[in-house]
């Protein structure tokens, strides 16, 4: 599979490692990280909040 357009911008996000430790636990946990993302965009459209959180 090709790297999509958008992969800079992920890998450069500020919240690209608490993304990646959530995926971690949940494949940890039994579950199918790539199956879960899927169903999450499935339910809604996975955009910035407008007024993200202070880190």
């Amino acid at each position: 599979m090709a790297v999509p357009d958008h992969a800079g911008g992920i890998l450069t996000d500020p919240a690209r490692p608490a993304l990646a430790t959530v995926l971690a636990a949940t494949e940890a946990g039994g579950h199918n990280p790539h199956q879960l993302l899927k169903e999450a965009a499935a339910r809604r459209e996975l955009t910035p909040p407008a007024n993200p959180p202070a880190s």
